[in-house]
């Protein structure tokens, strides 16, 4: 799940850089949102299912 959020997260800061810089346009960078979209929903995941070191 470390992976999937690194990897979306990678995607989503991409896009927002190169559409910051006006490298993309905003038609472009709407390919983003669906990354974006499962970036929060493997985070809510992971903090969800985080469990404790063993004691």
């Amino acid at each position: 799940m470390i992976a999937a959020v690194l990897e979306k997260l990678g995607f989503v800061l991409a896009v927002v850089i190169l559409l910051g810089l006006k490298m993309v346009n905003t038609q472009e960078a709407v390919t983003a949102f669906p990354d974006a979209v499962l970036l929060g929903f493997f985070l809510a995941a992971y903090k969800k299912t985080e469990t404790p070191l063993a004691a």
